[in-house]
């Protein structure tokens, strides 16, 4: 569950306007969210709440705009609310997705690994007859993937499908068309979107709209995620959709039809490897011969024992110091013969520097440490298997459809 100013919520956007309606349930259909936790107490955030007004709606706070547009968030308690808890401490939408931009270039390349590697994705087979398409050819191990094109408008026939349904492990990709405008119903016959029926297939079925720029037009999709970090999506349907949604854009309601939330939970290997490759390996390694076993345990080899450092050219033996010159030593009256001038005893010689094997070395700046190798920060949640990481994909981003009934979170301008 996404949090905006530590506060978890199923919509961002920069305002509410139109004459829509919003229900922010928080239900939980599953009977696995607890009551105190953040899917249970999801709200909303607008940078701009300018015309919006609290009411009081049973015992839960309404949320309406000048346009009579509503927004009931059934787990807030009117008493006590105030409409400003909802308006976000940043200035802009962007100021909170600034960090997802760099998660969105590596899911598109995820996904595009995917496709370009037939270890990582199965090509379903797609065959058109008479006015119905049969699909075969399933993996049970990997993301299986249909062209939109091939299977829009039709009746997807499961003849040949060998009993195939969506799973974590093998979820199914709907990869959409550079020039797509439109998302209507992907219809693979015999499978049903009720509560109690298919429903929980939307948590591995996504559409990916990564290669468009267009706005999308929503009417008759029932299942399934959508992937859009590029386009705006407007949905005026008078069917539900079950399934979380990205975008890049606006998102825009209307008809009857509701939104509800499913996380997308299909596993991708994406084939990009983790950076850093290591970062517990050192980019200077200590080079012991043996690391348990030291060369000579009473003499530290060469990296703990920096070179020369810690015994000054000469700073500890002043130079003819300890001996004034001849201007300290009277003429020769003054000073007594040999005997009263040890030789060279006043400047110990080399005692005060201890040898090698004596010297301290400076453990706490040894040269040739260990240097740790930055290490990338985390992201989604699109997640990546990369060398053997499994990630699931949709994380964060421009817009986000999280958690419970309804999640939009957008990158730009108004959610109507």
């Amino acid at each position: 569950m996404p949090t905006v100013d530590g506060v978890p919520v199923r919509i961002l956007a920069d305002s509410f306007a139109g004459n829509g309606a919003f229900d922010v349930s928080n239900r939980d259909d599953s009977g696995t969210i607890a009551t105190g936790s953040a899917e249970a107490n999801a709200v909303v955030k607008f940078v701009n709440i300018n015309g919006l007004t609290g009411a009081e709606r049973g015992n839960f706070l309404r949320i309406t705009n000048a346009e009579a547009g509503i927004i009931d968030l059934k787990s807030v308690p009117f008493q006590g609310s105030d409409i400003a808890n909802y308006k976000t401490e940043q200035s802009s939408v962007a100021d909170y997705l600034s960090a997802s931009e760099a998660q969105i270039t590596r899911a598109n390349a995820c996904l595009t690994g995917v496709y370009s590697d037939a270890e990582l994705s199965n090509a379903v087979t797609v065959e058109e007859e008479h006015g119905q398409v049969f699909v075969s050819g399933f993996a049970p191990d990997r993301p299986n993937v249909i062209n939109y094109t091939d299977i829009a408008g039709k009746t997807v026939k499961r003849d040949r499908a060998d009993g195939y349904v969506p799973t974590a492990a093998a979820p199914l990709i709907i990869r959409g068309a550079k020039d797509q405008t439109t998302l209507k119903q992907i219809n693979f016959e015999g499978w049903r979107a009720g509560t109690t029926e298919d429903q929980h297939f939307a948590r591995y079925i996504m559409v990916d709209l990564s290669d468009t720029t267009e706005d999308i037009a929503i009417d008759g999709f029932e299942m399934g995620s959508i992937w859009a970090p590029n386009s705006a999506l407007n949905f005026n349907s008078g069917v539900t959709t079950n399934g979380q949604w990205f975008a890049g854009g606006d998102v825009t309601t209307a008809g009857g039809g509701e939104i509800h939330h499913h996380t997308f939970a299909g596993q991708l290997s994406c084939g990009i490897a983790p950076d850093p490759v290591d970062p517990t390996e050192p980019a200077i390694p200590v080079d012991p011969t043996d690391p348990n076993e030291p060369v000579d345990p009473n003499e530290p080899v060469d990296p703990m024992v920096p070179a020369e450092p810690t015994v000054p050219a000469e700073p500890t033996v002043p130079a003819e110091p300890t001996v004034p010159a001849e201007p300290t030593v009277p003429a020769e009256p003054t000073v007594p013969a040999e005997p009263t001038v040890p030789a060279e005893p006043v400047v110990p010689a080399e005692p005060t520097v201890p040898a090698q094997p004596t010297t301290s070395t400076d453990s706490s700046k040894p040269a040739q440490q260990t240097a740790a190798v930055a290490a990338e920060a985390s992201a989604p949640e699109l997640a990546r298997t990369g060398a053997a990481a499994t990630w699931p994909l949709v994380a964060g981003g421009a817009l986000f459809v999280v958690g419970g009934m309804t999640l939009l979170m957008m990158r730009r301008n108004k959610l109507a």
